[in-house]
């Protein structure tokens, strides 16, 4: 029982981390083209000249974008389980550790799709978003070392009160520019 313990604890922290990687690096590329794809075919225009608000086309092309991502992340969630039930994680990791991930991942989509209504190219604005996807999620203290912090048991005492408060401000200073 101790050993399987201890590999559910090791299969646990590379797969918070796998998933806390795949977020930061598949969100910002699904995200980045939102707006950009609609210059190209030509039916931005056709989009604003409807009764939405820029806002909730924006939101709209979010959604759209976090609910794929979901279903990316959500094969994990029997592997999260058989953690759980081996103890290598308590609920209150596994918890952590998808609250931070979605947060990330609600970061990287808001930044991808701020790129794109920003720039005038899909190519330009994937580079700008993967940049600041890459850099809000590997900074000290930053989504990566907060989970890696809760999957490994450490004390995130510091991390944990930071790190989301910094993303809901950073999340909510780019909603409110839309």
């Amino acid at each position: 029982p101790l050993e399987t313990a201890r590999v559910a604890r090791d299969v646990f922290f590379w797969l918070a981390m796998t998933l806390t990687a795949m977020i930061a690096l598949i969100t910002p590329g699904l995200t980045a083209e939102a707006i950009g794809t609609e210059r190209t075919r030509g039916t931005l225009e056709m989009l604003l000249a409807t009764p939405l608000q820029r806002p909730e086309i924006l939101r709209g092309k979010l959604l759209g974008d976090l609910s794929v991502l979901v279903l990316l992340v959500s094969p994990s969630l029997p592997l999260f389980g058989f953690c759980y039930l081996f103890h290598g994680a308590s609920g209150v990791q596994v918890a952590g550790v998808f609250l931070v991930l979605g947060l990330t991942g609600l970061l990287c989509a808001v930044l991808g799709i701020s790129a794109s209504a920003i720039q005038e190219r899909s190519m330009a604005a994937k580079w700008q978003a993967y940049l600041l996807a890459l850099l809000a999620c590997g900074m000290f203290g930053g989504p990566l070392w907060l989970i890696g912090g809760i999957a490994a048991g450490a004390d995130t005492t510091p991390f944990a009160v930071a790190t989301p408060l910094l993303m809901i401000v950073c999340g909510l200073a780019l909603a409110h520019l839309w």
